[in-house]
């Protein structure tokens, strides 16, 4: 599906930024580009986030390479429609939750205590962290089409047999 390459490339974005003072970017895989302080590329020193958000980049990729598969096996007609719909939403899910963990533990982050009540409070939100959940957002309405079009040919299915 096409937004499994959209939430992939976003993968590669940021997810909050911000522009300022000095360009400060936090990537969803733990890593920061500070221009203010020390014009250095790091990683979050908050080991907990940092492995949670790696280990959330990995999962999100995952899922979105298996939307990218899925949709492959439909254009292939490989796949039938109850399955593609419950793979879509479950993909979906995955990818919401994983952007919802990530923002609820950026929140708990510091930064070298510059912002003592939550990054989010001086941040914005980048298209790193928008793309993913509009395409898992996407996939679930998508998921739900294929199962709501699934059930419809089944009714009719069974009218015609009758």
């Amino acid at each position: 599906m096409l937004t499994g390459v959209l939430i992939i490339i976003c993968l590669f974005v940021p997810v909050a930024y911000f522009d300022r003072y000095s360009n400060f970017s936090i990537w969803l895989c733990g890593l920061i580009y500070d221009r203010g302080l020390d014009n250095t590329i790091k990683l979050i020193d908050n080991i907990i986030i940092l492995l949670i958000g790696i280990l959330l980049t990995i999962i999100i990729a995952i899922s979105s390479l298996m939307l990218i598969r899925t949709g492959n096996y439909y254009r292939r007609d490989q796949i039938d429609d109850t399955k593609i719909g419950k793979l879509c939403v479950s993909y979906g899910i995955v990818i919401i939750a994983g952007i919802i963990v990530f923002l609820v533990l950026l929140n708990q982050y510091t930064y070298h205590n510059l912002y003592p009540n939550g990054i989010w409070n001086n941040l914005n939100p980048g298209i790193g962290l928008v793309g993913p959940c509009g395409g898992g957002i996407m996939e679930v309405g998508l998921g739900i089409a294929f199962l709501k079009t699934s059930r419809a040919k089944k009714k009719e299915q069974l009218k015609s047999r009758n």
